[in-house]
């Protein structure tokens, strides 16, 4: 089972509390609410409170037998859990620091793992069958989740699911891998004088040259996309889109 689908159930019920989610996300990085402060160390403790407290609105959960109230518990544990994935997916992609985007996989490998669990919960399944789904949006939440714990394999035997989980976590583990030899790859093109007339000034200041005096372009969008956009060698772009399309190298290929 692919993560999207995961996140699907996860997410279908969170627009409408995705501001508070938010909020609260940038309470706990910072504390204040506002600006947050976003180091390796917030982010751990991002991860352990949003654990801790999803553990304890699953005991919750568990013990709502009739399935009363079942989707609105639900739509709780969701807007916590999404409130930090969703900051540490941008945090691990985005943050220069490498400890800080360390921290942000780590806790995405942690949520996931929590959140497949989540979907092999029998009990949870069984309150789900219970649970009064009042219009159109709570029929389509109800019937999203029960294809995500069938999905991920809450019927099948323990060995099985067992091994439908290790699946799933091993396969957020090599996403993980997967975006970070891109993010970390560091290739360049080496362009002509030539090549990059008519490129705006402001771009070619930008631009670093090496020892022979050609221009160095990365492939991070602010150098990248101009020069595909308005480049006029068609063999430099042709490099350049080669060169982005082959990010990750053999380390991908091998993934």
């Amino acid at each position: 089972m692919r993560r999207s689908s995961l996140s699907l159930c996860l997410s279908l019920a969170s627009a409408a509390v995705f501001a508070t989610a938010t909020s609260s996300a940038h309470a706990q990085l910072s504390g204040q609410g506002y600006l947050p402060i976003v180091n390796a160390k917030s982010m751990a403790s991002l991860c352990d409170k949003t654990l801790k407290s999803a553990k304890a609105q699953v005991a919750r959960m568990e013990r709502n037998t009739s399935g009363k109230g079942f989707l609105a518990e639900w739509n709780v544990l969701d807007a916590g859990i999404q409130a930090a994935d969703g900051p540490a997916s941008l945090i691990s992609n985005v943050f220069l620091d490498k400890k800080t985007r360390e921290a942000a996989e780590a806790c995405s490998t942690e949520l996931t793992a929590f959140s497949s669990g989540l979907f092999q919960n029998e009990k949870l399944y069984q309150n789900l069958q219970k649970a009064e789904a009042k219009d159109a949006i709570d029929a389509q939440l109800k019937k999203a989740l029960v294809e995500g714990f069938e999905d991920t394999g809450v019927t099948l035997p323990q060995a099985q699911r067992d091994r439908m989980k290790a699946i799933i976590d091993r396969l957020e583990v090599l996403r993980q891998a997967f975006d970070r030899n891109i993010r970390e790859d560091g290739s360049t093109v080496l362009m002509t004088a030539e090549e990059v007339q008519g490129m705006p000034e402001n771009w070619l200041k930008a631009r670093k040259t090496d020892a022979q005096g050609r221009i160095i372009v990365d492939m991070s969008y602010p150098a990248y996309l101009p020069y595909m956009q308005v480049g006029q060698s068609a063999e430099a772009r042709k490099r350049l889109w080669t060169a982005k399309q082959n990010e990750g190298g053999d380390k991908n290929i091998e993934i």
